[in-house]
């Protein structure tokens, strides 16, 4: 299978994927059966798509950069699609309500990141069982709440490294 993208339809890709945090995926396999494959975007998707979109080099080095990070970002999608499809694994019947919650639950983790709710805490305020928010969490996001918090903070302290907003010291 081939896929062929020009910068511009990269650009486009990346730029949408970085908005809504999701990406979605179209090829054409052998038999020219289209499949589609929608998928969250992780944070350390996001990272990698971010750095590619502000790529610090030009020419030969620009292209062996953007390459690389597309390989990492292909690896990336691959590994959550195997985890998707992992034998055993149990699923819950989310109700878009609870969908709902769980990303209400995201987006408050990741507005108070120095000072984070507890678990319970978290549950109460997004009105879910704290069982139903630890495992559509995982189910959804592919991690634990405070595991994603915690590649949520390395990727920001990385961002303002990688920006020069701030130094080592700053950031921690």
């Amino acid at each position: 299978m081939t896929k062929i993208y020009t910068d511009a339809n990269l650009d486009e890709l990346w730029e949408e994927g970085l908005q809504t945090g999701e990406i979605t995926y179209h090829t054409n396999d052998i038999a020219t059966v289209e499949t589609w494959q929608h998928s969250l975007m992780t944070p350390t998707m996001q990272l990698a798509l971010q750095q590619i979109l502000n790529c610090p080099f030009q020419g030969i080095m620009r292209r062996t950069y953007v390459e690389s990070k597309t390989l990492e970002l292909i690896t990336l999608q691959f590994a959550q699609m195997l985890q998707d499809n992992t034998p055993g694994q149990q699923s819950m019947n989310l109700r878009k309500r609870d969908i709902e919650c769980i990303y209400r639950a995201k987006d408050i983790i990741t507005q108070n990141i120095t000072n984070p709710p507890s678990l319970i805490e978290l549950a109460r305020q997004v009105q879910l069982n704290e069982r139903k928010l630890k495992q559509g969490f995982r189910q959804i996001f592919g991690t634990t709440v405070f595991g994603y918090l915690h590649d949520y903070r390395l990727e920001q302290a990385c961002q303002l490294l990688m920006t020069g907003q701030m130094n080592v010291a700053e950031v921690s």
